[in-house]
């Protein structure tokens, strides 16, 4: 006991928890598999859902929360309260990543161009007007795999485990990222089949093990960074085992819990955007007043937290108005094209034959 002691056992426990949980890029691959998770499992009955609609939305849904926070941004750019890179010369150890955003001149249309189009089609780091976007593409395109596959192979209750299995197979040897969506449905499908307590995954020794599991993919986490398969490995553990056991959905459903996840999209779309902006002004300023390092970052840290936190809450209005405007779009749009192919049919009533 005393050797566990000498190696600091507690400092180890620490230092795992600190680095899953500033694990950006496995946060971004449990977010894609949430995201398969939660566009599954709202069409898993198919009496009761509109592939169209849902289809139709999901750009808006997407784009008018970024066009916002874009905006934000090009605010920010036109008055110069951007200070990366002013911040990276003092220290030139983030010059490669801090200091290569925003090193353009503010143009509002190019702002619009990036929120409607260069943001899902055509995204480019050097031009940005928010680097956590880069993911957006991504985002958009395995929604709509995840729309088109319930379209063709979930028509009925019959789940296709071998399509899917081919599919989420094929996504992981070749485009890793998509295959996350993959991982979603399954376990959205999984969660259907078993709730109804058909299988005993809610008693004690499977509590233990899905434990066990979240548990070790944490572990895993802070070992295996930058291997897309290894880290699409270890957010589907964490998502399966938190969906299926009543322990961890317990701890991960409070109210904190439950805020934090009101939050999250824009917290992603802001976060950005104040380390550019006070973060990396409290950075250039913060030493003129004789603060140690410590205290400086300490300052910046809780600072910066309580200000993304608080722009977050801002901005849930405009998440909740993306969510009700996008599908009165969707609606539109579907209506014009069943519209314009009625229009279609009374005046080729009776097309040609081949």
């Amino acid at each position: 006991m005393s050797d566990i002691a000498d190696h600091h056992y507690w400092g180890f426990i620490f230092g795992v928890f600190l680095r899953f949980v500033t694990d950006g890029h496995l946060a971004v691959l449990i977010f894609f598999v949430l995201s398969g998770y939660a566009l599954s499992a709202a069409h898993l009955v198919p009496p009761k859902r509109n592939l169209g609609l849902a289809a139709a939305a999901r750009y808006f849904r997407l784009m008018i929360p970024i066009l916002f926070t874009s905006c934000i941004a090009y605010l920010l750019l036109k008055f110069g309260l951007f200070f990366n890179v002013e911040a990276t010369r003092a220290e030139p150890a983030y010059a490669n990543w801090l200091g290569t955003f925003y090193n353009f001149d503010a143009n509002f249309l190019k702002a619009l161009k990036f929120s409607l189009h260069d943001v899902f089609l055509k995204y480019d780091d050097a031009g940005t007007y928010n680097s956590s976007l880069w993911t957006m593409r991504t985002e958009l395109y395995g929604s709509f795999f995840i729309y088109l596959y319930l379209a063709v192979f979930r028509k009925t209750e019959k789940i296709q485990w071998k399509i899917i299995g081919i599919l989420g197979l094929a996504l992981y040897l070749f485009e890793t990222l998509y295959a996350c969506f993959v991982a979603g449905y399954v376990i959205a499908e999984l969660n259907k089949k078993y709730q109804s307590g058909d299988m005993a995954i809610y008693k004690c020794p499977s509590q233990i093990v899905l434990l066990c599991i979240f548990a070790i993919a944490a572990i895993a986490s802070t070992f295996f960074r930058g291997n897309d398969k290894i880290t699409f490995l270890i957010a589907t553990a964490i998502v399966f085992s938190v969906s299926f056991s009543s322990w961890l959905k317990s701890f991960f459903s409070t109210r904190i819990s439950e805020f934090l996840g009101k939050i999250s999209f824009p917290l992603y779309l802001i976060q950005i955007l104040v380390i550019c902006s006070w973060s990396s002004y409290l950075a250039i300023h913060l030493p003129r007043f004789g603060l140690s390092n410590l205290h400086s970052c300490f300052l910046i840290f809780f600072s910066t937290v309580t200000i993304c936190l608080i722009a977050s809450i801002g901005l849930i209005p405009v998440e909740k108005t993306s969510v009700v405007l996008s599908k009165k779009i969707a609606r539109l749009i579907l209506r014009g094209a069943e519209s314009g192919v009625r229009n279609l049919v009374r005046l080729y009533p009776n097309p040609p034959k081949s």
